[in-house]
């Protein structure tokens, strides 16, 4: 008897893995569309489609940013391959901010005059008086060190948002993946114009909980094999 219902809720478990379970995901995209702002701004995509999943889910988990870009005083876009020359550069001025399918926006460095995407974030991540920087910052919200721990100071590096933003990457769990996600980058001021060179956006998707139909599959298996006991039992009894 105990075999037989091992059997009937071992084969109900399988349909609903094979139904209802989807596995997690971890997908990346890039984006390297060079650019150069400077008292300008503009938007990088990057487009996630059902397909990129490969069936698994897109609720989102975790989200990971990465941003290559330079900020130096030159007045026109330096090329990756060559040096940042001498000079302040102004970090006060750079804006960048992400934003999900759903119109959901995060700022992940701010400048005091960009109050258009997120109006709460219009402080500085940064000041100004600083030398040149070009390198990549990832952007992790498990990170120990918020990026602008040194205000005076742009390095590459994994960090976490600046810790004056009012909600942190978390913000974006439980969104879909599945859609076009908008990376803002803003210079706000002439001259120390900011290069672009690449973005590269990785989100990690949830398992999926089983559909309604395979948990009431895996209910009808075990009243199935209960009711089969049953009748075993009476036929023992009946016999004796």
């Amino acid at each position: 008897m105990l075999r037989i219902i091992q059997i009937a809720v071992a084969w109900a478990v399988v349909a609903v893995t094979s139904a209802g379970q989807l596995q997690a995901a971890v997908v990346t995209k890039i984006n390297s569309t060079d650019g150069f702002f400077d008292n300008s701004s503009g938007t990088r995509n990057f487009s996630f489609t059902i397909g990129d999943f490969g069936g698994d889910s897109t609720v989102v988990t975790d989200i990971n940013l990465s941003i290559f870009f330079a900020k130096s005083n030159n007045d026109a876009f330096v090329p990756e391959g060559t040096p940042i020359t001498a000079g302040i550069a102004y970090f006060e001025e750079i804006e960048f901010a992400l934003t999900s399918p759903s119109g959901t926006t995060f700022t992940l460095i701010s400048n005091p005059n960009d109050i258009e995407l997120v109006p709460a974030d219009n402080f500085s991540s940064f000041t100004s008086g600083t030398v040149g920087f070009k390198g990549t910052i990832l952007f992790d919200q498990s990170a120990l060190t918020p990026v602008n721990a040194n205000p005076g100071l742009v390095t590459a590096g994994t960090f976490r948002p600046d810790d004056a933003t009012l909600n942190s990457l978390d913000i974006f769990n439980g969104q879909s993946a599945q859609g076009t996600w908008s990376l803002f980058i803003e210079d706000d001021v002439a001259q120390d114009g900011l290069s672009f060179y690449e973005a590269s956006l990785t989100i990690t998707t949830a398992s999926a909980v089983p559909e309604p139909s395979s948990l009431a599959l895996l209910g009808i298996a075990v009243c199935a094999a209960g009711a089969l006991a049953a009748r075993r039992r009476k036929a023992h009894e009946a016999a004796g």
